[in-house]
């Protein structure tokens, strides 16, 4: 497995009293890594990811640059990720209550 992205000793700290609590720290070159380790380790499988999961636009960004579909749970998701230029072949509409809008 590849390597993780770890904070220095402390910055977790420093990060939480600028930001307060509870705090998500994420890399995009970690998203990045653990894509390709996907893609690699599963070859001819197609990759969604799960925007419901966290629909941050740097994390949906970073994943279409680098090839990612998505999976979509509302109209709402659709939306922004057509406002990004996503393309809708590159979504599926898994939920299994879709509304009018939606479809």
């Amino acid at each position: 497995m590849q390597n993780c992205f770890k904070l220095p000793p402390g910055a977790v700290s420093l990060l939480a009293e600028k930001h307060g609590t509870p705090l998500l720290v994420l890399s995009l070159q970690q998203i990045k890594d653990n894509y390709t380790f996907l893609t690699e380790h599963l070859p001819g499988v197609k990759i969604y990811y799960a925007v419901k999961a966290n629909p941050d636009e740097r994390i949906v960004r970073t994943l279409a640059a680098i090839g990612s579909n998505f999976d979509v749970a509302s109209d709402g998701e659709m939306t922004d990720l057509h406002a990004m230029g996503i393309q809708a072949e590159r979504m599926v509409y898994a939920n299994p209550v879709k509304t009018a809008s939606g479809l």
